[in-house]
């Protein structure tokens, strides 16, 4: 990659100022596996289930002392390339899905889990800020009632795990932020014509 671009943390450890920068260069490169399948094939009353699943297995490199990052020194580590900022090592979902036409009935389950990321450059001696892996997981619905009438269940983020930053300190993690988020459930009914 040519200049590309990423979040940096300057001033202020506690509230820093960010902005975004293009670094010289970076390297990334990865492959991406996936698979459906009927769980028919298993036992013959699963007619109606699919599995699919999805993993992508990433390497990226940028050289943080390029002319791009700003002429900023990073004396705090000794490392001339890190990974590229915001990208994981691996992001892998999993769904299962329930459909069946005769009672117009779909459901399905989400998985989704993604690899330590960095989250902020900081330039001012801090370490780095990397947001740790989430798991998240969602359930959707959906029922034909009468006609062209449906009705739709959501229910997401039903894991509701805390968003975690941390940066690593002469061999110790320190949490630098975390929140949680709730979890989101919403039905709605709509009449197709």
């Amino acid at each position: 990659m040519i200049d590309p671009l990423e979040l940096y943390a300057m001033g202020n450890s506690d509230s820093p100022d960010k902005v975004y920068v293009n670094v010289d260069e970076g390297m990334l490169y990865g492959m991406e596996f996936e698979t459906r399948f009927g769980l028919e094939r298993f036992w013959d009353k699963l007619t109606n289930f699919k599995f699919g699943a999805n993993l992508t297995l990433v390497h990226s490199e940028v050289d943080k002392y390029g002319a791009g990052s700003g002429g900023f020194i990073y004396w705090k580590q000794t490392e001339k390339r890190r990974e590229l900022n915001g990208q994981s090592p691996y992001l892998a979902n999993l769904d299962l899905s329930y459909t069946n036409y005769r009672s117009s009935t779909t459901a399905t389950l989400h998985y989704n889990i993604f690899g330590k990321r960095l989250s902020e450059v900081l330039t001012n001696g801090t370490p780095d800020v990397y947001e740790l892996p989430r798991q998240s997981l969602d359930f959707l619905c959906s029922q034909k009632v009468w006609n062209g009438l449906k009705v739709k269940l959501s229910v997401k983020n039903i894991l509701a795990e805390p968003y975690k930053f941390v940066h690593k300190l002469y061999g110790e993690q320190y949490v630098r932020r975390k929140y949680f988020t709730t979890q989101k459930i919403s039905l709605g009914v709509s009449y197709e014509i």
